[in-house]
């Protein structure tokens, strides 16, 4: 209970937290109130999930105050973004949208002899957002409003309000806390004379979505303001004042010198942005900004709050450190290492770091081959093993050659990393977790492909024991071992497939594509599971004897259906919506081509509420959400650019483009370097330097929206060596691709 904030048995004030990407299986993926009457104001509770109340569940004799709270974006069974069972809850000023519920109260649901007391808020449907159970009471008070609150990025959770937001001085001042004069980040609570509906007080403001920054990358900067303020300024800082500075228009922040750059005007929706370069040559710490709002002497005009940039540094491989091993040791928390492209006969490990390794161009031209250890402690291509957690990120690798007892590619023990964008293959191990061993943690596996690995025991893809996980956007393909041919889960695991494609992967025993043992929970959406096999339960074998464990699949397409199922009794298979048995015709599987082409059933057949808060892009980074509707599996049908097959000197390799049937002319070009960064052009992004060295004409895409073309690989092109593509389709430039020589 409780998977951001437990409160039981008590009267606390949980007030200006923002309370983001929580889940619990139960209740109060935010919050949760057990006979407890805090009051809980000017918070952002977004994007948590529960089976009750995916923001915020109140439950025993608890009677809480909620107010000026923007509740978000989150998930449940009953009460997405509230669920009360009995209690009074009082709720007041406050924002709830955009929240779902897959069996009832988007916003709220009311159970048991429940009172919910609402006023002065803006929530999505109206009365027909909440759902009350007969026993129950719900009081709709003065002030209630269902208006798209106008938050200025909810995407990127960004729920400042813009200038023409519904929710401004629509609140009611009495909701107002004593003693809690500001709103969630410390601006005066009422601005205008009236308080504002929500956590965010509309009022000058300077900040950036993401604080955190390396040398060369770009910052962006966000001024709020009234619509049509002149001589809007930002001031960078030499360090930040001990004590601020009183000035006419506010407190000053800033140490002199101070570096000014003009913004100009702040646009009619209230949101000025400005990109900011950070300096290549800039150290890290961390750098002071604020704005001026007005120009000087008016007395209209505010000195913003400060914002402190984090710069933090970057070390590349093999120009600062002549081994990834190197960089990483030498690392501190929030700093990333990146690694040209290259082969890497290396066996890394994070000691503890929370640091991003990551490739500088992708896993296709950067591979870490763990075939020859150094060190026998350490057999796997990498190990987490000293409590990392999701800001240890390893990022754009092939993995391979691998051998180990247990995680041939990666070993996770106690820990819980991000592990995404790489390609996993051709690793082994003799026990369990031919890619992936995962014990006792909850890595983020997202973006990968994961093929031809291999197991003696359990989890030739990947093997999780005791842990919370989740995996999505991944291929698992063409994987083996004896139980669980592509992923297998034993002894209290609660797994997440999410927007996956399992195909291939085989058992000699039992569970083809996924095998569950002991207590083991599975909750399933947008993926296909197709063409795995095993003796018993080809798709799934889930349950033993004596310990419960369960599947909940919604929006798959499942080769066989229910009946690929392996359920032992007593383990409950809940086989929801959007079920489909239908060949999801990849381009070719056989080869490792799991895209899928232009008439395949699975386009436009996921769910799009299935999608986790952070999920915008599909596994090879295009739109997740291509055409309205999601795609079933890792995949998204849109244009891409790729190749299949090997690159050798004299032979030929497949070019492939997805597209629309009928897109003419199709142009494939080879650059003579690449644009780092890119150009941008009427096109889309241009990734290649001039001159050209090559122009094909491809023709037209046909009706399968697949274009291949086998292009002859110049015998002069040395193994190693790294060639970049791009694609015209009519007027669309397509993404970048690197092809290396092997």
């Amino acid at each position: 209970m409780g998977g951001g904030i437990t409160c039981k048995d008590a009267s606390p004030v949980i007030a200006n937290n923002i309370i983001v990407g929580n889940e619990t299986d139960n209740w109060g993926g935010g919050i949760w109130c057990s006979n407890a009457s805090p009051i809980i104001c000017d918070n952002i509770i977004a994007d948590n999930t529960a089976h009750y109340g995916g923001g915020v569940s109140v439950e025993g004799q608890s009677l809480p105050l909620l107010s000026n709270n923007t509740i978000h974006g989150n998930l449940a069974d009953e009460g997405g973004g509230l669920y009360c069972s009995f209690g009074k809850t009082s709720l007041g000023n406050s924002i709830l949208w955009n929240n779902a519920a897959s069996v009832r109260g988007d916003q709220a649901a009311l159970a048991a002899p429940a009172t919910l007391t609402v006023d002065f808020t803006d929530l999505e449907g109206a009365q027909s957002g909440v759902s009350v159970e007969p026993s129950s009471t719900l009081v709709w008070g003065a002030g209630m409003i269902d208006a798209d609150p106008l938050f200025v990025d909810p995407a990127h959770n960004d729920f400042h309000l813009s200038a023409s937001s519904a929710c401004r001085d629509k609140g009611h001042n009495a909701f107002v806390q004593p003693g809690i004069f500001h709103d969630f980040e410390n601006d005066p609570r009422i601005a205008d004379g009236t308080a504002d509906m929500g956590a965010d007080e509309f009022y000058p403001h300077c900040y950036s979505v993401d604080r955190i920054r390396h040398p060369g990358d770009t910052l962006e900067l966000v001024v709020i303001g009234e619509p049509g303020t002149a001589d809007v300024a930002l001031y960078k800082g030499a360090g930040i004042r001990v004590d601020p500075l009183p000035t006419a228009h506010g407190d000053l922040f800033l140490e002199q010198p101070l570096v000014k750059v003009v913004l100009g005007s702040i646009p009619s929706d209230g949101v000025l942005t400005h990109s900011f370069k950070v300096p290549a040559s800039w150290s890290h710490g961390e750098i002071p900004f604020q704005a001026l709002v007005g120009a000087l002497g008016s007395p209209d005009t505010v000195l913003t709050n400060m914002f402190a940039a984090r710069i933090v540094g970057m070390a590349y491989v093999p120009d600062d450190y002549a081994t990834i091993q190197a960089a990483i040791t030498a690392a501190v928390d929030g700093e990333k290492v990146v690694v040209r492209p290259g082969i890497y006969s290396e066996n890394l490990v994070f000691v503890g770091k929370a640091i991003t390794v990551e490739s500088e161009a992708g896993p296709g031209v950067t591979i870490i081959d763990g075939g020859t250890p150094a060190n026998p402690d350490f057999p796997s291509v990498v190990t987490f093993n000293q409590h990392e957690g999701p800001e240890s990120i390893l990022s754009g690798f092939t993995l391979t050659n691998g051998t180990a007892r247990k995680g041939g590619g990666v070993f996770c023990r106690n820990a819980s990393p991000t592990i995404e964008k790489n390609l996993f293959v051709s690793n082994s191990a003799s026990a369990d977790g031919g890619a992936i061993y995962c014990i006792d943690g909850g890595p983020l596996i997202m973006d990968n492909v994961i093929v031809n690995n291999e197991a003696s025991t359990r989890g030739g893809g990947i093997y999780c024991e005791s842990s919370e996980l989740d995996v999505v956007n991944t291929v698992i393909a063409a994987n083996s071992a004896d139980n669980g041919g592509g992923v297998h889960c034993y002894n209290f695991v609660e797994l997440k497939l999410v927007n996956c494609t399992l195909t291939g992967n085989s058992a000699s025993s039992k569970g083809g594509a996924v095998y569950g043992k002991i207590c083991c929970n599975l909750v399933v959406a947008n993926s296909i599971f197709w063409a795995n096999s095993a003796p018993e339960g080809p798709t799934m074998r889930i349950g033993s004897t004596q310990f419960e464990s369960s599947v909940v699949i919604s929006y798959c397409d499942v080769e066989g259906g229910a009946a690929s199922f392996y359920m032992t009794t007593g383990c409950p298979l809940t086989w929801g919506a959007g079920m489909i048995d239908a060949d999801p015709l990849f381009v070719e599987a056989s080869r490792g081509d799991c895209h899928i082409a232009h008439g395949s059933p699975c386009r436009d057949s996921g769910n799009n509420s299935a999608l986790p808060w952070y999920l915008d892009l599909d596994c090879e980074g295009d739109p997740r959400i291509a055409e309205g509707c999601v795609d079933m599996g890792a995949d998204e049908f849109y244009p891409h650019l790729y190749s299949v097959g090997a690159a050798l000197p004299g032979g030929t390799v497949d070019i492939r483009l997805i597209g629309e049937p009928g897109t003419a002319p199709v142009k494939l070009a080879l650059g003579s370097a690449l644009l780092d960064p890119p150009e941008p052009t009427a096109f889309g992004d241009l990734y290649l330097a001039l001159p050209l060295l090559a122009v094909v004409d491809l023709g037209t895409i046909p009706s399968s929206g697949v274009i291949s073309w086998p292009a002859p690989v110049p015998a002069s092109w040395p193994p190693g060596s790294v060639h970049p593509f791009q694609a015209l389709q009519q007027a669309s430039l397509t993404n970048l691709m690197v092809l290396r020589v092997e």
